[in-house]
């Protein structure tokens, strides 16, 4: 409080001199030091400014009054924290998981029925294939035995006639 009013003190010093220094225009640097030297050694030999020093210690002491309180009331806070409730977020999970399962098992089977119906399929085109292969052959085998045949009938009856021309010769 004392350092406040020296202060404010020096400072209206300093404003009336510079009032005087403008009225008189002819003032010079040395009168104003030989006037304010006085006033800068009070102001120098003022004890290190223990009133600030000691208001400053007492907001620190508050300040860490008020931390501490607040560390205190936070640690409260946190141990009587209650547990957020996550048995509806399990059993929410649980069920989608569960539905999850189930499209999987139904695709697992689905994938079951494809792979037994294309090897169905592909017995089924092979034994067409051998059955066709089978009626090719037998249509060669039989188209050979018609032209054999029809090749004997056409020389019976070219027996058969020269037959019959020599028998009317």
């Amino acid at each position: 409080m004392r350092l406040c009013t020296t202060v404010s003190l020096w400072l209206a010093l300093i404003m009336n001199v510079n009032v005087i220094i403008r009225e008189r225009k002819t003032g010079n640097k040395l009168w104003l030091c030989f006037i304010l030297l006085p006033q800068l050694a009070s102001i120098h030999f003022l004890p290190p400014f223990s009133e600030l020093w000691l208001s400053l210690e007492e907001h620190q002491y508050a300040l860490e009054l008020i931390m501490s309180k607040y560390r205190r009331q936070m640690l409260q806070l946190i141990a009587n924290k209650k547990p957020v409730p996550t048995e509806p977020v399990v059993e929410a999970h649980e069920g989608y998981s569960s539905e999850v399962e189930s499209y999987i098992d139904r695709i697992c089977s689905m994938g079951d029925v494809m792979r037994k119906a294309i090897q169905v399929d592909e017995e089924q085109a092979y034994s067409v294939h051998e059955t066709l292969a089978q009626l090719e052959l037998e249509n060669k085998e039989l188209r050979a035995i018609l032209s054999v045949s029809k090749e004997s009938s056409q020389s019976g009856k070219n027996e058969s006639e020269w037959n019959s021309l020599e028998k009317s010769q």
